[in-house]
């Protein structure tokens, strides 16, 4: 445990997650208790000064301007000293650390200034600070503040079965596999309504993502009708980017890529996780790994523009080995995307963490996986962390040429508004660089369905949001 004081309440957000790098629990105190380490911070004009004390004695001093990177910078270094793992992220704790450097690159910096900057103010490792500025080199001529064009997600909350990992607002057909078909009657009144308010403000809709849950998880049937209110709602002439995810294996048929082909879908994902069958089903992901190969092949042979692949780092069972041959099983097989996720311990997930793959591990398969993508012609296009990942690690994007998902480089840079229809996304109206508000669908199933009316006022309400608002 660590306990932490500051004069400056402002700082209580970003030093507790700073302490959360080095230590499970945080504790703001008043005076220390002696029993813990301690940091404190206190303000003395324009100037901070950091201290760090442990066992009774003080054993790191810095005084720095009072500005919040640099206090967050002395109290990482200074933390370090106590515990020296740290993250190899230095101070950015959060999900975006590429925006930074698109704010970097904005202010007239250069690749190698950038670094410096992430490297010393931030306290970026070298390795990830060269990593942050090369994705957002390839991101720069996709990162525009943009109001005028839209992105549209559709959300479809049902898994064949939940996977252990997962904390998504999903709902496994076994159980409730009757809400299916009203849910997706319900998504497509949806649809129409949020079309009507879209073409009503001149907006044009340029890039469509289906997500999930597990969108092919739905029949021929309603997948034809959902198609079809899509095409009669939006000008597909318009749309640069139509993605699909068809994440699981065993919910893919060839006549349901014959309709999404037909139905304007140029992307799809095909998401496998790991190729090993004991970690599949340690995950209560109940297909063979052939059913992947079979799906893939399918997919290919439909001719989407391009397909990603997930994968994830860390899952029960799972090896550096393990991950290794899962890896290289799938860059055989050819995807012009591939990502590869760190495990995120999520709440509400049912996870044994004694079962996970450790630390070590772990570092060793994002290396591995850097270099064998590099390897076989893969870039990385876009990054993101999250809560309790493991190893203080990130999920990476990859892309062969001329590949990259216009989608995920958007969502991540937070430049382009989003309107998201269904259950558990998250719509985003962009004002500016630097301002921007979220409005959050319902979670559950049953209250969108029961709520219905609302569900139509949150549209409203996105679109209708004004700066001053």
């Amino acid at each position: 445990m660590l306990e932490i004081s500051s004069q400056d309440k402002s700082l209580i957000y970003d030093l507790t997650h700073l302490g959360r790098i080095f230590f499970e629990k945080i504790l703001w105190v008043e005076e220390p208790s002696g029993q813990v380490p301690y940091l404190e911070v206190s303000q003395h004009g324009d100037r901070a000064r950091i201290e760090l004390f442990s066992a009774g004695r003080r054993i790191f001093f810095q005084e720095v301007p009072g500005q919040k990177n640099l206090i967050k910078g002395a109290a990482y270094e200074g933390l370090s000293r106590l515990k020296p793992s740290g993250s190899p992220y230095g101070i950015l704790v959060g999900v975006r650390p590429v925006k930074l450097v698109h704010q970097l690159f904005d202010e007239g910096f250069q690749s190698d200034q950038v670094e410096e900057i992430l490297n010393s103010t931030f306290k970026v490792s070298p390795q990830k600070a060269t990593l942050l500025t090369a994705i957002a080199s390839l991101e720069r001529p996709y990162v525009k503040l943009d109001t005028e064009n839209l992105s549209v997600y559709m959300g479809i909350p049902f898994c064949p079965s939940i996977c252990t990992y997962c904390a998504f607002p999903s709902n496994d057909v076994t159980r409730k596999g009757h809400l299916l078909k009203p849910y997706m009657e319900k998504l497509n009144q949806e649809i129409v309504y949020a079309a009507g308010l879209i073409k009503s403000r001149a907006l044009v809709v340029d890039n469509l993502y289906v997500g999930g849950g597990t969108p092919s998880v739905i029949d021929e049937n309603l997948m034809q009708n959902l198609l079809g209110t899509i095409n009669d709602c939006f000008d597909m002439s318009q749309v640069k980017e139509f993605t699909f995810e068809a994440g699981r294996a065993d919910t893919i048929t060839e006549e349901k890529l014959r309709l999404l082909k037909s139905g304007g879908v140029t992307r799809v994902c095909l998401n496998p996780q790991s190729m090993d069958q004991e970690v599949l089903f340690a995950v209560n992901r109940r297909h063979e790994p052939g059913a992947v190969f079979q799906a893939m092949e399918w997919i290919q042979k439909t001719g989407f523009h391009s397909v990603n692949m997930d994968l994830i780092v860390g899952l029960p069972l799972d090896t550096a080995e393990g991950f290794k041959k899962t890896l290289k099983t799938v860059v055989a097989m050819g995807p012009e995307n591939i990502t590869v996720h760190t495990l995120s311990i999520k709440k509400g997930a049912g996870l044994d963490p004694w079962s996970l793959m450790a630390p070590p591990e772990i570092s060793a398969s994002l290396k591995f996986s850097a270099e064998y993508l590099e390897e076989k012609g893969y870039k990385p296009y876009y990054l993101y962390r999250q809560k309790n990942i493991l190893g203080n690690f990130e999920n990476i994007g990859y892309t062969v040429s001329d590949r990259a998902s216009l989608y995920n480089i958007r969502m991540m840079e937070e430049q382009h508004p989003v309107l998201a229809l269904g259950v558990g996304g998250v719509s985003k109206k962009i004002h500016s660089k630097d301002h921007f508000d979220r409005v959050q669908n319902f979670r559950s199933v049953e209250d969108y369905l029961s709520r219905f009316d609302e569900v139509l006022q949150k549209k409203e309400q996105i679109l209708n949001l004004t700066p001053e608002e």
